[in-house]
């Protein structure tokens, strides 16, 4: 977490005793709010419990609701280097917004998905908690062949922002952890089938992209 605000140390300490005290699928949906600030939209379970049959892990599925601060409000740097709660301008900050993507894009300074990755990188590093980094990779993967799969032109801000943060997010973590990010056979498995998974889907884009421009013209 990368800034002057003086409360930057003990935040994090908050958040490292809450993730490392939950259970792991509290563990990963918490994660995702902090990254997407968005509810997770599915249970995200660990690779640990889904390979196992055992009952005691039967009521792990049930909903974990984080409560989120109202739209209209967001967290801003405070004068004195504090934060602060101010009232957000849906259509000032969808400029905002649209401007750190074109300066992402371009490489001009850290972006805030950058910016927002390299935090939960940092939070994970100070974990150590078995297993919830590698299934929290794993389910950024499982997103990336989402994201490759059902691509689309006609798509938002919204959406380039989230896509744009799983691939810092992905990337982050491959340079940063590296492959010990995966510490079990059934992470590496599931690992495996969203890595083959994807590139099905690139194939099966590339076929459909060579129709479309084999097709006669009227």
């Amino acid at each position: 977490m990368k800034g002057i605000s003086h409360l930057r140390s003990a935040l994090q300490e908050i958040l490292v005793y809450v993730l490392k005290h939950s259970e792991p699928h509290q563990s990963l949906q918490l994660l995702y709010t902090l990254a997407f600030k968005l509810s997770p939209p599915q249970t995200l379970a660990s690779t640990k419990s889904s390979t196992s049959s055992n009952t005691g892990h039967k009521n792990e599925k049930e909903d974990f609701m984080i409560p989120l601060m109202i739209a209209s409000f967001v967290f801003g740097h405070g004068d004195n280097g504090g934060v602060i709660i101010r009232y957000q301008n849906d259509d000032a900050d969808e400029l905002e917004n649209a401007d750190g993507i074109f300066r992402g894009l371009r490489g001009d300074g850290l972006s805030d998905s950058e910016v927002r990755a390299l935090c939960i990188v940092e939070l994970l590093s100070d974990l150590k908690k078995e297993n919830v980094a590698g299934d929290f990779f794993i389910y950024l993967m499982q997103e990336l062949t989402n994201i490759i799969s059902d691509f689309s032109e006609d798509i938002d801000f919204g959406e380039i922002q989230h896509s744009l943060l799983i691939l810092h997010l992905v990337a982050v973590m491959c340079e940063k952890v590296g492959p010990s990010i995966l510490q079990s056979t059934p992470q590496m498995l599931y690992f495996i089938k969203a890595t083959l998974k994807r590139a099905c889907a690139i194939i099966h884009a590339d076929e459909e992209g060579l129709e479309q421009r084999l097709l006669p013209r009227h």
